[in-house]
């Protein structure tokens, strides 16, 4: 009994890729279609790069980019007949890159996505495009905006007044530093730790800067705990490195990290008080690590105020990586359970159903840890005992008395399914009793009918069921984050209904 809930728990994390909203479900039918479509413009397998989808004329991303982003790799993966094969941002060329864009037209979100095939030329295979109504994205909570800008075209305006001149083409000996994020999709939550990886072709020395939705601008690197700022020839190298942590936090909205290049070392000191120079006012820069707070003075000014200068007998390169963040939306419960008993068994089946709904999860018999659709899980074991932490959206809970139209599922409203009738009706009901008063829950019912409400994993689980020929059971409140296959599931152990 432990291992199958142990199973249904995973489960219901992976039942994340299917929420329950219709108005989420069609927006994941069209992102299938739109990578279907893409994948018939190539004749054999394409190894493809999928990259952040942006407002259109812009780097900007939000929730909504998240989402798309999720599920154009996850059809990718699983949907588009073995023509794509899903590469991460690495120093890897790819064959091919999926483009996305957004762009606002009345009362709709026109979403844009475009194959490019990755030659000289840059190639276009081909685009295709469908509307998601801003209605079903509000009734949804999924901004399409980021925190910190008002409007799409606030949006444009900004990327426009940001644009630089292009330079001429340097020389094939010249330095070169490429630089990428750690989400793929450029969308992080307060609370998340951010990452970023570099490489060059050349041995250089680095800087970066973080400029926040406040527009205030911190040294992330070189820093008092990590001062080799070295970077080896075509070596990647992840920052910040420990005991640093860059955890995101309040302003939210649209940020950008800009990383400098140079074959000299860079003039920079550091002092225990400090203040950036060279912005269009004094800002403190602060940086956490562990349990240190320290700040960082720049002995000069600044190279993102003056992208032309140059410096004598030196070489110096930039690269400007856009993201953005989002207030946490996460709530978080421990379940402790027994050890399945054939835990090579269990991992081997979580795999699947990861590789299945295009989860990311990596773990042993000791611990580890699955990611889909903003849902985290984690676990640890310690003798027979296994503790999982589950950290989830709590935003995508629903109610059929809300919107009972746009959610039905059945009689009444709501999600409904039958289960057979046990023999001993009577004993089914004391066991469905007992087991929900264990959770410290609620049941009111006989062998006629009644109702039950209960807590899953920190949200409300409520509905009814009703006695005839078979049992009718209608799920009216549930959790976002459980799929309503494991629900029934559930429910059928709770009254022992096989």
């Amino acid at each position: 009994m432990k291992k199958l809930f142990f199973i249904a728990a995973f489960a219901a994390l992976l039942g994340t890729a299917a929420v329950s909203a219709q108005s989420l479900e069609a927006i994941e039918e069209q992102v299938d279609n739109a990578v279907h479509e893409l994948g018939a413009l190539t004749p054999g397998q394409m190894q493809v790069l999928i990259e952040p989808v942006t407002i259109e004329g812009t780097e900007t991303t939000s929730r909504l980019s998240a989402l798309l982003y999720s599920n154009i790799k996850s059809y990718a993966v699983n949907r588009s007949g073995n023509k794509f094969r899903v590469i991460e941002k690495s120093r890897a060329i790819p064959q091919g890159v999926i483009e996305g864009v957004y762009a606002e037209y009345g009362d709709e979100i026109r979403v844009t996505l475009t194959l490019h095939q990755n030659t000289p030329q840059d190639k276009i295979l081909g685009s295709t495009s469908f509307a998601i109504p801003i209605a079903d994205l509000e009734t949804a909570k999924i901004k399409w905006l980021p925190e910190n800008i008002p409007t799409v075209t606030a949006a444009v305006e900004q990327a426009i007044a940001n644009v630089v001149p292009a330079s001429v083409a340097a020389p094939q000996d010249t330095l070169e530093i490429d630089a990428w994020l750690d989400h793929a999709d450029a969308v992080y939550t307060g609370g998340e730790e951010m990452k970023i990886t570099l490489a060059a072709n050349k041995d250089c020395y680095f800087k970066v800067y973080y400029v926040d939705a406040g527009n205030t601008m911190t040294l992330l690197y070189p820093n008092r705990r990590n001062k080799d700022n070295q970077l080896k020839a075509n070596r990647e190298r992840t920052i910040p490195e420990s005991p640093m942590h860059f955890t995101i936090e309040a302003p939210y909205g649209q940020e950008n990290v800009i990383i400098y290049a140079s074959d000299k070392p860079f003039d920079i000191e550091e002092t225990s008080a400090a203040q950036i120079s060279g912005g269009a006012s004094n800002t403190v820069a602060g940086i956490d690590g562990a349990s240190l707070t320290r700040k960082i003075t720049l002995t000069e000014t600044p190279e993102r105020n003056s992208r032309n200068r140059t410096t004598a007998n030196r070489h110096l390169v930039e690269q400007t990586l856009y993201y953005t963040t989002n207030p946490p939306l996460f709530a978080e419960d421990t379940l402790t359970i027994q050890k399945p008993e054939d835990m090579k068994e269990t991992l081997k089946q979580i795999k699947a159903e990861a590789k299945k709904d295009g989860a990311d999860f990596s773990g042993n018999d000791k611990e580890g840890k699955l990611t889909v659709n903003g849902l985290e899980l984690t676990y640890t074991i310690q003798g027979s005992v296994m503790s999982i932490r589950v950290r989830y959206p709590i935003e995508n809970n629903y109610t059929t008395a809300a919107e009972s139209a746009a959610r039905s599922r059945g009689a009444g409203g709501g999600y409904a399914f039958t289960m057979n009738k046990p023999a001993n009706m009577s004993a089914a009901i004391q066991k469905a009793r007992t087991e929900i008063e264990k959770k410290k829950g609620v049941f009111t019912g006989n062998e006629s009918g009644g109702e039950f409400r209960v807590s899953a994993l920190g949200a409300k689980l409520s509905g009814k069921y009703n006695v005839s020929g078979n049992i009718t059971v209608t799920i009216e409140e549930k959790p976002g984050f459980l799929g309503e296959k494991t629900i029934e599931s559930q429910v059928k152990q709770t009254f022992g209904a096989f």
